[in-house]
């Protein structure tokens, strides 16, 4: 783990594990908000999923 991401943690914050990036953001969704590439859209549900678990141990 990077520096970084070892002293927000240390701090108490939750740092996820291989996060997201979106290229392109302004274009990346459509006029109803939803990402337009099936790609990021699992990404980022991957992501979420993510958080949910840590989350979930977290706070157990």
């Amino acid at each position: 783990m990077p520096l970084a991401q070892q002293l927000l943690a240390n701090l108490g914050l939750i740092v996820l594990p291989q996060p997201m990036s979106l290229s392109k953001a302004h274009t990346a969704f459509d006029e109803t908000g939803a990402l337009i590439e099936e790609a990021n859209s699992k990404k980022l549900d991957a992501l979420c999923q993510r958080l949910v678990d840590i989350l979930a141990r977290t706070c157990a």
